[in-house]
């Protein structure tokens, strides 16, 4: 085989497993990156470098994992991913899936045991929640184990890139907390938009079993949050404000705007859209976008750090 040769297949593979992980780029890793930039007392760029590659490594084994379940949904919606597109064949990727987790481990045990236990327990999470099927299942308790996987992941990422790989104070503890709970209470906002997929394919989410009651459960939460995480990280008064404005201008979107194009875009809003998709395509955001409350929730803890070290 030529030098060209085997560097194309190289690149073949490469681009296939950023594909796998493509759509979640925008979506979960810039915004746990930038929680984690927030979270931790940063020590250096080679810091967070590593969180950055111990991330996305981890959110391949979940996306493989999760696609693998997924095909013929994926067929429809998002063809352009490695399974539905057919550079993979389906038993290659289930080697991969399995191959991946003791490489997650490896890597890892390179660096303490507190960043090994991150990674088990961020395991044992995508074994329940696509091989016990609880993407489909009851969505309170797909809720739940999004949110505890998210916290896997900022648990992880925050301690490879601080000061300490076996400590997180009690600062990013309290913020890895708030933002699993924040997950687990208002996640599914992101179902709104995806009701008529999540019909064919027979998921049971939140605005399936109940519309209106999905609805009222985003203001109910968002907004409490917002006044919540606004008293907890000591927020100035206008940041406090318009913080909450924010809450409770997305909440009452969802109980106003109901069709699923409105749904979108108040997702949008809820999620780190903007900031993550200026950083992923390096294009300045929108400026009806800037503010973004999930975005805004997450960075409160660096706020707060930095108020802090400037007295």
């Amino acid at each position: 085989m030529s030098l060209y040769s085997a560097f194309s297949t190289l690149a073949y593979h490469a681009h296939t497993l950023f594909l796998f992980t493509k759509d979640d780029i925008k979506t979960t890793f810039v915004p746990i990156i930038c929680f984690t930039l927030a979270a931790a007392p940063i020590h250096s760029i080679s810091h967070a470098l590593h969180a950055a590659l111990w991330l996305w490594l981890h959110l391949l084994h979940f996306d493989v994992a999760n696609q693998i379940h997924a095909v013929d949904e994926d067929a429809i919606n998002k063809a352009h991913r490695p399974l539905p597109s057919k550079r993979i064949e389906p038993r290659a990727a289930i080697r991969l899936c399995w191959a991946l987790i003791p490489i997650c481990f490896g890597f890892s045990s390179l660096y303490s045991a507190q960043v090994l236990w991150a990674s088990i327990t961020f395991a044992a999470l995508t074994f329940i929640y696509n091989e016990l099927h609880i993407d489909a299942g009851f969505w309170l308790l797909r809720n739940v184990v999004n949110g505890l996987g998210f916290a896997s992941f900022e648990c992880g990422t925050t301690l490879l890139a601080g000061r300490s790989q076996e400590h997180l104070d009690s600062a990013a503890w309290l913020a890895i907390f708030h933002s699993a709970s924040i997950l687990a209470t208002t996640i599914q906002v992101q179902d709104f938009k995806d009701v008529t997929g999540d019909a064919r394919v027979g998921r049971a989410t939140f605005p399936l079993v109940s519309e209106l009651r999905a609805r009222i459960s985003v203001f109910v939460t968002v907004v409490p949050w917002s006044i919540v995480l606004a008293y907890v990280w000591k927020l100035d008064l206008l940041p406090a404000l318009g913080f909450t404005a924010l809450g409770v201008f997305l909440g009452a979107r969802f109980l106003v705007l109901r069709c699923v194009e409105q749904d979108r875009k108040s997702y949008q809003i809820y999620n780190v859209r903007t900031l993550s998709s200026a950083l992923y395509s390096l294009r300045p955001p929108d400026y009806s976008m800037r503010q973004v409350w999930l975005s805004c929730a997450h960075l409160l803890v660096g706020y707060w750090r930095y108020k802090t070290l400037g007295r």
